[in-house]
């Protein structure tokens, strides 16, 4: 009973954990795109990149979505608690969305490489889809 109990609180804190870090990730990849639309603003200036080859942020972005995926689909809890993480989780990808899709929108006039601009189109499209099954998810759990 005590070592379910115990198990049952690791594995939220990992959730929390696992939560901080996609936020991270996310408002890295915004925060850097945003740099770009500030930053470059001339030819002879080097836009930021996420990684160091497009390979390594293809993946990244590939990677997440997959792993966000399946924890939105598997999601663990009473309905109540899934109701909350699934708002959350769909917000958190709103915003990405948006961000993301600001960015591409933005980024129409200046000189981006193909990798950054296919990066983009990829972010928003991967965040609607993971959106799209949170208010999914939270229609199911009402």
């Amino acid at each position: 009973m005590v070592r379910t109990t115990i198990i049952k609180r690791l594995l939220d804190i990992a959730e929390w954990l696992f939560f901080i870090y996609i936020v991270i990730c996310l408002l890295i990849f915004n925060m850097i795109h945003f740099g770009n639309l500030l930053y470059v603003d001339t030819p002879q200036e080097e836009p930021m990149m996420v990684t160091s080859s497009f390979a390594q942020s293809l993946l990244f972005v590939i990677s997440i979505g997959v792993i966000c995926f399946f924890y939105l689909r598997y999601l663990r809890g009473d309905k109540v608690y899934k109701r909350i993480k699934a708002v959350l989780w769909g917000l958190l990808f709103a915003f990405n969305v948006l961000g993301s899709g600001f960015c591409l929108v933005m980024s129409d006039g200046l000189t981006f490489n193909q990798h950054e601009t296919i990066l983009l189109l990829l972010a928003p499209l991967i965040s609607v889809a993971l959106t799209s099954q949170a208010v999914m998810k939270y229609y199911e759990c009402k």
